[in-house]
């Protein structure tokens, strides 16, 4: 089947857009180009939005539990055989959550308002030149208590990544650059704020009696400690104290903030210069580059199935119409809550 498309004068550019135009130009056609997206995100991205969503609520209204009693109440309305295969996913999100509050309940940052609208995050959507238009968001742009200006970007993870891998996501750098030409504080630096998909563990209720202590167990001392607590009761605390206090600076395996004030004036440009050349390369080949970059990173790919289907010469027809949607339009929201692969 012979697809036709219309390339719009104007393009639509974001960050989503750049990675994925950049992982493979494939994915980057399914999505931007067909507009194809999953009828039913996976477990990832539903964890994502939801963690988000949170984080706004919180953000707007100083308090988030309406928002994931709400994230229940759609989760509850989905096929019993889906809810299945997700799991109880608003209890993790709501472990997840109630840990990330309490361990940044004191961060010693302000949450000013930027927006015209008393919103602490700024959705962007800008005319970068006349041919260009800029989607995305900045998740917050606190104060320290010395003044600076930090922009913070949240991110969801499968684990926190290490050094290498975070200065292969230098895109917090664009916006240092673009913010005060829409009239913000220039940023004294970016912060990453991750967050991983995974709540603490609750350690296990032991048949002879007494909560485990097992070295390997993936928690907190906070969440092991409240399991103490909640099965045992307030006097066997002390006997578990001494065990649960090699468990303390584990939160970081959870939620981690990792700083870089003044990123230098050659970083900040390389990262910008790098960006609007990708976008000349999108504006230039994207309308029909359809090369597939192959690896071991495929299955993570919201097209996979799509994609391996095509790329044997197989009838894709029903995997196209039973898998997927079409989605005319994208905004800021959009490509900040969701990306085209699993991994975002």
């Amino acid at each position: 089947m012979k697809l036709q498309f219309d390339w719009p004068v104007v393009l639509q550019v974001s960050h989503s857009r750049i990675k994925s135009w950049r992982r493979c130009e494939m994915q980057h056609h399914y999505r931007y180009v067909q507009k194809l997206r999953k009828v039913k995100p996976p477990t990832a991205m539903f964890i994502g939005s939801g963690v988000h969503s949170i984080l706004e609520a919180q953000a707007k209204r100083g308090k988030w539990e309406p928002e994931l009693a709400q994230f229940r109440s759609d989760f509850d309305k989905m096929f019993r055989e889906e809810r299945e295969e997700l799991g109880d996913l608003p209890a993790e999100i709501e472990r997840i959550m109630k840990g990330y509050f309490e361990h940044y309940r004191n961060d010693g940052l302000l949450y000013v308002p930027r927006h015209r609208n008393a919103r602490t995050e700024i959705p962007i959507k800008v005319d970068l030149d006349a041919r260009t238009r800029w989607l995305g968001y900045i998740d917050r742009f606190p104060q320290d208590n010395e003044g600076r200006n930090w922009i913070m970007d949240h991110k969801t993870c499968r684990a926190i990544p290490d050094e290498d891998t975070r200065y292969s996501d230098l895109q917090l750098l664009f916006y240092c650059w673009l913010v005060p030409h829409l009239g913000y504080p220039k940023p004294d630096g970016v912060i990453w704020d991750y967050i991983r998909k995974k709540a603490p563990a609750i350690p296990e209720v032991l048949v002879k009696g007494g909560i485990s202590k097992a070295a390997k167990i993936d928690t907190t001392y906070a969440v092991y400690m409240a399991t103490v607590y909640e099965k045992l009761g307030v006097d066997a605390l002390p006997q578990y104290e001494e065990f649960a206090a090699t468990l303390k600076g584990r939160e970081e395996r959870f939620y981690r903030r990792i700083y870089l004030p003044s990123p230098s004036p050659t970083m900040v440009n390389n990262v910008v210069n790098d960006t609007l050349m990708t976008i000349e390369d999108i504006r230039a080949r994207g309308a029909t580059a359809q090369v597939r970059n192959m690896g071991r990173d495929c299955k993570s790919c919201s097209y996979y199935q799509l994609c391996s289907a095509e790329v044997r010469g197989l009838d894709s027809d029903y995997i196209r119409k039973t898998e997927y949607t079409m989605k005319e339009k994208t905004d800021a929201s959009e490509e900040k809550a969701v990306g085209p692969s699993d991994e975002e």
